[in-house]
């Protein structure tokens, strides 16, 4: 299957290019969108790879499926994006420690060990700074509320979700993850 529908896009067929497109756009977009957390940027990832496809539709050697090619194409334009986002931002922080801090390991991107690897890690907690810190990320608590619950002082709240943050990140670089802090604000 792979293999004719490459020789139909070399002879030209632009039906050819529509059924890829039309097979695989929306789930690659939400790939995309996944890793770069930006609907306009995944959108723009993706039709770039259908055009690159079709402008290199001659010359194109695909040794793996077209579908794990499309995959791979929109991964690594995705961590093109986001290497270019971290170098702007340390440019404009003047700060290369920031890069440390934005970075995720292009082979951790679509890594299942991730999240249990965040378990893993709120679970090495003190008790009450995971408490806290799934009061904020799980339940979506603020930290007023999480305070009032807890009764303890907003400052207390905050002291334990930056401890909570530290320990985490210490605890994936520790396994080899240098990771986007953002990634934290995901629901586990």
């Amino acid at each position: 299957m792979d293999q004719e529908f490459l020789w139909k896009l070399r002879d030209d067929n632009k039906s050819a290019l529509k059924e890829l497109f039309d097979s695989f756009y929306t789930d690659l977009t939400r790939f995309a969108l996944r890793l770069t957390a930006d609907s306009m940027v995944a959108e723009e990832i993706v039709q770039d790879i259908f055009v690159y496809l079709w402008q290199n539709r001659h010359s194109i050697d695909i040794k793996s499926s077209v579908e794990a090619y499309l995959y791979r194409a929109v991964k690594n334009k995705c961590i093109n994006f986001v290497r270019s986002k971290v170098h702007q931002q340390s440019r404009i922080t003047g700060n290369e420690d920031d890069m440390q801090h934005l970075w995720v390991h292009p082979n951790h991107l679509e890594s299942d060990e991730l999240p249990a690897l965040i378990g893993k890690a709120i679970k090495s907690l003190p008790a009450q700074t995971s408490l806290i810190f799934c009061f904020s990320r799980n339940a979506g608590l603020s930290y007023s509320e999480i305070a009032e619950k807890l009764n303890v002082s907003q400052k207390t709240v905050e002291y334990h979700i930056s401890s909570a943050l530290k320990s985490i990140k210490k605890f994936l670089v520790a396994h080899g993850y240098i990771f986007l802090l953002a990634l934290l604000c995901w629901r586990y």
